[in-house]
C-alpha cells in the first residue's frame, strides 16, 4: 500500500499545482492568498480502508516540502444522533440500520463541500466528527483552516447519485472509489463491532455486518455510479492487483530511487514536463520489468485506453527527452540479435538512437544512501463504532 499512497499523493500534488496556475503561487500559503482548494471525494463500503487511505495520503502531502497543506475529513460526523433516530416513526429500524443513507445528513455533507470550496483562503470551515466514546457526532470537532490547499472527503455515499448526495459531483475535483471483496469487508466490520462492544458475540457481529453494513456498501443499494471512476481509481486498482513485495524495505528504497530518477530526468533534460508526462514517467520507472515495463499497469495509472497506447505515449515522451524508446518485446529481441552480429566498430558506436535513461541523467543524479528498515504490519484504526465509522485496511483492497 505504500506505493499506492505515494502515487496518490503525487497525483494530488500535480493536480493541485494545476489549480494554482490561475491564482497566485506560494506553496502551502497559496490557498490563503486566493488559490483554489482541491477537493477529493473518496468513497467505499464499510471496511474497504478509505479512512486509512485518506489519512495516509494527507500525511504524505503534509510531510512533503513545497506542496499543499492537506486534511482528511470523514463524513461519519454527519450520522444522525441516536436521539434523532429514536424520534423517527420507525425508530427501531433506524437504530438497527444506522449507517444506511437515510440515517445520515446528506444535505449537510453537500453544504460542507460547498463551504470548503467557497471559503478557501477566506475563513475556517468547521465540520462535525463522530465521537466513538459517546456514540454520537460532535459539532465543530474538525476545523479546516483557510490555508489548507487539499481536502480529502471520505465516506460511504460520496459517489451516490441519488439526492442529495448527487450534488457532490459538481463540487469536487476528483472522485475515487475503493472496494474490497465482500467477505473481507464483512470480516473487518464484524471485528470492529466486537472491539467496540456493540455486540456480545462473534455470531451477532457477523449477522450485523451481513444484514446492515454489507448491504449499505452495495453500489446498487446506494446508487453509486461506477462509470464515473477517475483514472486514479483505475491506477490504485491496478497497483493493488500487483503481487505485494514481501521485502518492504526493498519496496520503499525502490520508490525513493524512482522519485529521484524522475526529478533528475526533468532537471537534466532542461525540458519542462507536464503533470501528465511526469505521471507517465513515474509509472514507467515504478513498474519497469524485463524485457519491458508492465504496460497494462502503466495504462491504468495514466488513463491510457490500453497497454499499446501507453507504450506509444511513453515513446513520444522518450523522443522528447532524448532517451531510448521501448519497442515491443518481439521487435526488441530482433534488435538485440542484430546488435550481437554487428561489427566491432558498430558496437563501439552503439546501436539505436538516443541515450539510455541511466546514462542520459548520470551526471545530474545525486546519489543518496537510503537507510530503510522493515515496516511493521499495518496498524488498525483506533476509532471504531457503528455503521462505517472507523476502518481497517489490508493490502487486498481494490480501487
Amino acid at each position: 500500500m505504500e506505493a499506492t499512497y505515494d502515487f496518490l499523493a503525487g497525483r494530488i500534488t500535480a493536480r493541485w499545482q494545476e489549480t494554482q496556475q490561475a491564482g497566485p503561487p506560494g506553496g502551502k500559503a497559496a490557498a490563503a492568498s486566493g488559490g483554489r482548494r482541491l477537493l477529493i471525494a473518496l468513497a467505499g463500503p464499510p471496511g474497504s480502508g478509505k479512512t486509512t487511505i485518506a489519512r495516509r495520503v494527507a500525511q504524505r502531502l503534509n510531510d512533503a516540502s513545497g506542496g499543499p497543506r492537506a486534511v482528511a475529513v470523514a463524513a461519519d460526523g454527519f450520522h444522525l444522533a441516536r436521539a434523532a433516530l429514536a424520534a423517527l416513526p420507525n425508530a427501531a429500524e433506524a437504530l438497527a440500520r444506522r449507517g444506511a443513507p437515510w440515517t445520515l445528513d446528506g444535505a449537510g455533507v453537500v453544504a460542507l463541500a460547498r463551504a470548503l470550496r467557497d471559503q478557501a483562503g477566506r475563513a475556517a470551515v468547521a465540520a462535525p466528527a463522530f465521537d466513538h466514546a459517546l456514540g454520537d457526532p460532535v459539532d465543530g470537532a474538525v476545523v479546516v483552516a483557510p490555508d489548507v490547499g487539499v481536502c480529502i472527503l471520505e465516506g460511504l455515499y460520496l459517489l451516490c447519485d441519488a439526492a442529495p448526495w448527487g450534488a457532490l459531483a459538481g463540487l469536487v475535483d476528483e472522485r475515487w472509489m475503493v472496494s474490497v471483496p465482500e467477505e473481507v469487508a464483512a470480516e473487518r466490520v464484524a471485528r470492529r463491532h466486537v472491539r467496540a462492544g456493540i455486540v456480545a458475540s462473534w455470531e451477532e457481529a457477523r449477522a450485523r455486518a451481513e444484514e446492515n453494513d454489507v448491504p449499505n456498501g452495495s453500489p446498487k443499494a446506494n446508487h453509486q455510479s461506477f462509470s464515473r471512476r477517475s483514472s486514479a481509481s483505475q491506477a490504485i486498482r491496478a497497483q493493488l492487483a500487483q503481487p505485494q513485495n514481501p521485502n518492504k524495505a526493498r519496496e520503499k528504497k525502490t520508490m525513493a530511487n524512482t522519485k529521484e530518477a524522475a526529478a533528475s530526468a526533468d532537471a537534466a533534460s532542461g525540458i519542462t514536463m507536464s503533470a501528465a508526462e511526469q505521471t507517465l514517467l513515474m509509472a514507467v520507472l515504478t513498474h519497469s520489468a524485463r524485457p519491458e515495463p508492465k504496460w497494462d499497469v502503466v495504462a491504468a495509472m495514466t488513463g491510457a485506453p490500453n497497454a499499446q497506447a501507453a507504450r506509444k505515449r511513453y515513446n513520444r515522451l522518450a523522443e522528447k527527452l532524448g532517451v531510448h524508446k521501448v519497442e515491443p518485446q518481439q521487435q526488441q529481441q530482433q534488435q538485440q540479435q542484430q546488435a550481437a552480429t554487428a561489427s566491432p566498430a558498430r558496437k563501439r558506436r552503439g546501436v539505436g538512437g538516443g541515450q539510455p535513461l541511466s546514462k542520459k541523467f548520470k551526471g545530474s543524479t545525486k546519489k543518496v544512501k537510503v537507510k530503510v528498515k522493515d515496516d511493521e504490519d499495518e496498524d488498525e484504526e483506533e476509532g471504531q463504532g457503528e455503521g462505517d465509522m472507523g476502518e481497517d485496511v489490508d493490502d487486498d483492497a481494490e480501487v
